[in-house]
């Protein structure tokens, strides 16, 4: 805001008041003569007063005030009309054509309202946030702001605190300006999440995060945090004793080896077991952390086990992508596996697990031991027509049954009718689901007058999500 007082001669006198409503910095002079350039100038910084997280800015003549605002993340920011014709754009830079790359990008409609609320935003995502006035020449005329969003790391204090130092050496990455972030604990699963999860425990959970800093500018960034006393640490390594029996496998043995994710996936990565007593059982102990999961599967002479999708040893893959595998879940203390036969989840001799119904698509007429998990095949189709060819590539189906995972399952239209199909199988009961292109590109929208959806609760906001 501006303002000129009259002149006075009067020692003493009262030259001019004024009551600062608007925070910002207000550069004055006198303009009476040479004074000004003489140094008669002053500067006034009003601060913007304690609002609980709340925050104003205010736009006036080719310029936001303040223009530089720091606060905290979960904070919020109003922008006011103090007079012209204003928005608020942090998406792409009205002088360059490029994107901010802001954390998170935003743009207001206009007003040319004395004292009218243009924009509010609340900040829960840390970082740096640019912005500018999009109308007309303002941006080039200087109508530009910044705000820097900081992380509180506000951590309570256990009872019996220890502090631990976390570092990470960021001399090979390039740090946005946002920072670099620790996050740890308990993972939650969070169904609205655009990353389908968020950090909980150490970091308490969203914003995931605390942050760390580097203040000798070396690139090893760092933060401390009390943690409780023997919380934190890992349980001791365990032994696991792994047999697999190979007397039912067609042919000579000459290797036995075992591969998962405690070794790697690769050509190469994997362990060997021995036979010392030549009975056909082969073992290996191996060290691995307590309280973990493991996927693994056993090999003979290079051939991998072809695994069924059913069994109390196995980890299925529900989207079909990946092939099955065994599962091994440790715990505190050493754990010794039972014996199995190559491709089976019981030893040779004492039958196979599998689906035994005939009408199942994974039926195995092998199997001789049915612990459920029986798949039948469901036909998903979809008519596309009415919808702009030009505007997808692929329709894909999601639901339950893999997860929400985008562009796992996709649909085919092989003889050109616009109505794509695909055939998954599935276990019995309820599923959700939903079509979608492009993976999440864009989907269905249903709401609660549909005959064919369910309800299904947010865990983020208490309303219905329909599928």
């Amino acid at each position: 805001e501006s303002f000129v007082s009259s002149a006075t001669g009067s020692v003493g006198a009262l030259i001019y008041t004024h009551v600062f409503t608007i925070p910002g910095t207000y550069n004055y002079d006198c303009s009476i003569g040479n004074h000004a350039a003489n140094g008669m100038v002053g500067t006034i910084n009003v601060l913007e007063a304690n609002t609980d997280g709340i925050h104003n800015i205010y736009a006036g003549n080719y310029y936001y005030s303040p223009s530089v605002l720091t606060i905290n993340v979960g904070e919020t920011v109003n922008w006011y009309n103090n007079g012209g014709f204003h928005n608020v754009n942090a998406d792409v830079n009205s002088i360059t054509g490029e994107s901010f790359y802001n954390p998170e990008a935003f743009v207001s409609s206009a007003t040319g309202t004395v004292g009218a609320l243009i924009y509010s935003h609340v900040f829960n995502t840390p970082g740096i946030y640019t912005y500018d006035c999009s109308i007309g020449n303002h941006a080039a005329n200087g109508m530009v702001g910044t705000i820097i969003v900081e992380m509180t790391n506000e951590i309570q204090t256990p009872d019996n605190p220890v502090d631990v130092t976390f570092r990470v050496n960021m001399q090979n990455e390039n740090v946005n300006l946002s920072g670099v972030y620790m996050a740890g604990g308990p993972w939650q699963v969070t169904a609205n999440s655009a990353l389908g999860f968020t950090a909980a425990g150490i970091s308490g959970g969203a914003p995931p995060g605390i942050a760390m800093s580097d203040p000798d500018a070396d690139g090893i960034w760092e933060v401390t945090i009390p943690l409780e006393e023997n919380t934190f640490c890992p349980e001791p390594p365990v032994n696991v004793t792994l047999s697999l029996n190979s007397n039912d496998y067609p042919g000579q043995v000459e290797t036995v080896e075992v591969q998962g994710s405690f070794i790697g996936w690769g050509p190469g990565e994997t362990l060997n077991l021995s036979d010392d007593d030549g009975d056909g059982v082969w073992t290996t102990i191996i060290s691995l952390p307590a309280n973990a999961n493991n996927n693994f599967y056993y090999l003979i002479n290079g051939e991998i086990e072809s695994l069924s999708n059913v069994g109390s040893c196995i980890a299925d893959d529900p989207t079909g992508e990946f092939s099955s595998t065994r599962i091994l879940t440790t715990s505190n203390v050493d754990t010794i596996l039972p014996t199995v036969c190559f491709e089976s989840c019981l030893d040779c001799g004492e039958g196979f697990e599998g689906c035994t119904d005939s009408n199942a698509s994974n039926f195995d007429e092998n199997a001789t031991i049915d612990i459920g998990g029986c798949l039948y095949d469901v036909f998903f189709s979809v008519d596309m027509t009415g919808i702009n060819p030009n505007t997808y590539e692929t329709v894909n189906v999601n639901g339950t049954f893999n997860g929400w995972c985008g562009a796992c399952n996709e649909m085919y239209d092989d003889d050109g009718d616009n109505i794509y199909t695909t055939t998954i199988p599935l276990p019995t009961g309820t599923i959700e689901y939903l079509y979608t292109l492009d993976g999440w590109n864009d989907q269905e929208l249903f709401d609660a007058s549909s005959s064919c959806v369910l309800g299904t609760p947010s865990a983020e906001d208490s309303t219905f999500i329909y599928y």
